[in-house]
């Protein structure tokens, strides 16, 4: 009788400390999986951070077309164009945001994504054609340039002021009529040269730090020159 009652004792000690065990296993097994189940979700927000979300945060704005300005204004030029990328497509056409992408492949020196934009665009805005002009311009083609500066004067200008266009019109209208002096220095071109950087100078009177000022002095200079010494350079022979 003793030894059964000791031997129910051995066996309930047995299995307690089996439990025990076992509560405790299982307690570790609840443990890792609470721990996998908190990575799984922690990478599941990771993952789904998209660049919207980043960007919105960064500018503290839910609007895609306000985060772009203030991208521009912070002169966050990357930033400009890949929220351009993520715009709606009647968003991607409004003259506010390709106004806002010139200017950001302007000042991030990009010239080929910047020709492709200005060949495959069309914008009803003074920068947009001024940024045509000096391409065609620096193409040597002149009867386009002074066509788009003319397209400029007409056009209002999202961001820029009109004491800012003007100033660039003046400039390449002077440029262009001096490549036509220099090409036949007539006297019809030479009248036409000197005016135009003249009208310049008298635009700028106030200015006349600036570098486009300095430019027409010297320019002014060079044309008469130049026309001087054609009208006394001797007639060659037939």
């Amino acid at each position: 009788k003793y030894e059964t009652k000791s031997t129910l004792r051995e066996e309930s000690y047995k299995k307690t400390k089996t439990d025990a065990k076992n509560r405790k296993k299982n307690s570790e097994t609840k443990k890792v999986k609470r721990k996998d189940l908190n990575s799984q979700k922690k990478s599941a927000i990771k993952k789904t951070y998209t660049f919207i979300d980043t960007i919105k945060d960064k500018y503290s704005s839910e609007n895609l077309m306000d985060i772009m300005e203030k991208a521009l204004e912070a002169e966050n030029y990357s930033d400009v164009i890949k929220i351009y990328d993520k715009l709606t497509n009647s968003d991607k056409k409004t003259n506010k945001s390709l106004v806002y992408k010139l200017r950001a492949l302007k000042n991030l020196n990009n010239k080929k994504e910047l020709y492709r934009f200005l060949m495959n665009q069309n914008i009803r805005d003074a920068e947009f054609y001024l940024e045509k002009a000096k391409l065609s311009y620096e193409r040597i083609e002149l009867d386009k340039t002074e066509q788009f500066l003319d397209l400029a004067q007409k056009s209002p200008s999202l961001l820029l002021d009109n004491e800012t266009v003007k100033q660039f019109i003046f400039y390449y209208k002077a440029q262009c009529v001096t490549k036509k002096f220099n090409t036949n220095p007539s006297e019809n071109n030479y009248k036409n040269a000197l005016g135009a950087w003249y009208r310049l100078k008298e635009f700028m009177k106030t200015d006349n730090h600036h570098p486009y000022f300095k430019r027409a002095t010297i320019e002014m200079q060079n044309i008469g020159k130049i026309y001087r010494n054609k009208k006394i350079s001797p007639k060659t022979k037939p």
